[in-house]
């Protein structure tokens, strides 16, 4: 039986469209989960529009419901467990998951407010483990408004960072102090001492001036700025006799982050 599902159509609004699509078959350590929320993020538009997905292909990367069909290798929840996921081909009414790709939702957390953790809380995660994050740090967040941003902020602060938060307005701050923040700057008017770690989710000029606020490093890897780069991966450059340009490149002493994150770097 046929599912409702968010397809790429070049044609339709935004380039997606409503259709409808087979119902999946689980493989093998995969679990089938009825979808009841997921989560848009603003890479989802931009891979309907940018050809990323192929036409007539699911859309979506963040979803939570109900697993409606175990593993068949026994691995993975059980029947009846609520989950969240982040996989390819979310924005359908069912979906095969690999249970790696999943968690189960604690109790009395609702699945509404679950959705909206994998791509943007995996990337914020992802960012601050590859820049080497620890209790000494002066962490800097750019774009602390936005989804990443926020649980950057929060991860940052909870393992003892001074978080300095970085938003477009002060109306985007409100709120930021309470998730964790020690500073919340318009732009980055007002930062005078250097930082340890910058998560960039802005680029542009920002960028390059969040790259000259980091303290020179020599031979402390720490002194990190990481951005979300191509191919799904944090890009991470250690603060050294490395140019700006090469930061944007991914030369010099750039590299990619120790692991794939689906969504990050959209």
């Amino acid at each position: 039986m046929p599912v409702r599902a968010l397809v790429v159509d070049p044609s339709a609004p935004a380039a997606v469209r409503l259709a409808e699509v087979p119902d999946p078959v689980p493989g093998q350590g995969q679990v089938l989960v009825d979808v009841s929320h997921v989560s848009l993020n603003y890479g989802d538009l931009n891979d309907a529009r940018s050809g990323r997905v192929p036409v007539g292909a699911v859309l979506g990367s963040d979803a939570a419901g109900v697993v409606v069909r175990a593993a068949a290798d026994g691995t993975g929840p059980a029947v009846g467990t609520r989950v969240v996921a982040l996989t390819s081909g979310a924005f359908a009414e069912r979906v095969a998951i690999d249970v790696g790709a999943l968690a189960e939702v604690p109790k009395g957390l609702a699945l509404a407010e679950a959705v909206a953790l994998p791509v943007a809380g995996v990337a914020a995660l992802r960012s601050l483990r590859a820049a080497g994050l620890g209790p000494d740090k002066r962490v800097l967040v750019t774009g602390a408004s936005g989804g990443v941003g926020r649980f950057a902020v929060q991860l940052a602060a909870r393992a003892g960072a001074h978080v300095i938060a970085s938003v477009g307005s002060t109306a985007r701050g409100e709120g930021l102090v309470g998730f964790g923040a020690d500073e919340v700057l318009v732009g980055l008017e007002g930062l005078e001492r250097a930082v340890d770690v910058v998560i960039d989710s802005v680029g542009g000029p920002q960028l390059v001036a969040a790259w000259n606020l980091l303290a020179p490093g020599g031979q402390r890897a720490e002194r990190r700025l990481v951005f979300r780069g191509t191919g799904g991966l944090p890009a991470v450059c250690d603060r050294g006799p490395v140019q700006v340009a090469d930061v944007l490149r991914h030369r010099g002493r750039c590299r990619a982050g120790p692991d794939r994150s689906h969504g990050a770097g959209r």
